[in-house]
């Protein structure tokens, strides 16, 4: 008795566009271009029949968390590893698409070294705002840790109230100017506690609301006075997506804000000095 084979087929495809697992909201769509090759198999007279086959197309993507995605597409495939427009091509044939596809392996820190432009460019939006404390919005002005909070708001990412806290979220980095990196998060200690934190943003400078300061700045690490942050500073964060690119909200097991001990002025010395 002659078994008959089940037709399958099967694609890898360079994918350009697509969603991006790095701060970005659940169920945005996000288009892509894709190109490939294939390969199917058939039952053709009772004998196996192998053909092989390029294609090209575009869709759309929704993430519907970690590494899973709802995707439509529209698929035209050649039967030929030739051109549409070559002579004597063959037309190619359409396919509509509708699924799940599940990613597989993980991100490292590329995703959040892309995204670190985008928080220090959120953050610069804010220069100038005044200081306030307690101030978490550029309509009232912001306290250190309520600028942070809301910068990282911006990008998907909900951060806990205070210093203190912020310090205990994300991957640590060694206390030391030499291991951070432009978007991370670093904290100062005052009278024995984490009371401040900024921004680091490249180039030998933070950004952050500062009292002393007079509220949104940047302060060059070079000057007298960012040798206080220098000689301060005690604790860095790295605040990324996790390995499968969930967004995390990493505000959730802390104060809701009744009864915080909320950040006081930093004392760090004037500008200028």
């Amino acid at each position: 008795m002659t078994g008959t084979m089940r037709p399958w087929g099967a694609d890898a495809d360079l994918v350009l566009g697509g969603p991006r697992r790095r701060y970005r909201a659940l169920r945005s769509v996000s288009p892509y271009l894709f190109a490939g090759i294939g390969v199917a198999g058939r039952d053709s007279l009772g004998a196996d029949a192998m053909s092989h086959s390029w294609s090209y197309g575009v869709g759309a993507a929704i993430p519907l968390g970690g590494a899973v995605d709802l995707f439509a597409e529209s698929r035209w495939r050649m039967s030929r590893y030739v051109l549409p427009s070559a002579a004597g091509a063959p037309a190619p044939t359409t396919e509509l698409r509708v699924g799940i596809s599940f990613h597989v392996g993980t991100s490292r820190c590329s995703h959040g070294r892309r995204s670190a432009p985008r928080v220090v460019g959120a953050a610069e939006q804010y220069v100038g705002t005044p200081y306030r404390y307690g101030g978490t919005s550029p309509t009232i002005g912001f306290d250190c840790s309520g600028f942070t909070q809301f910068v990282f708001r911006q990008e998907g990412v909900a951060l806990p109230r205070t210093a203190a806290e912020q310090a205990q979220v994300g991957a640590p980095v060694a206390p030391d100017w030499r291991a951070v990196q432009a978007g991370d998060l670093v904290m100062f200690e005052e009278g024995g506690r984490i009371g401040h934190v900024a921004i680091y943003a490249g180039r030998n400078r933070i950004i952050h609301s500062t009292a002393s300061g007079g509220g949104v700045r940047f302060d060059d690490l070079s000057t007298e006075r960012g040798q206080w942050f220098i000689d301060h500073m005690v604790a860095a964060r790295r605040v990324l997506p996790d390995p499968s690119g969930l967004l995390l909200d990493l505000s959730r097991g802390f104060a809701d804000g009744a009864g915080l001990r909320l950040d006081a002025p930093d004392l760090a010395p004037k500008p200028g000095r």
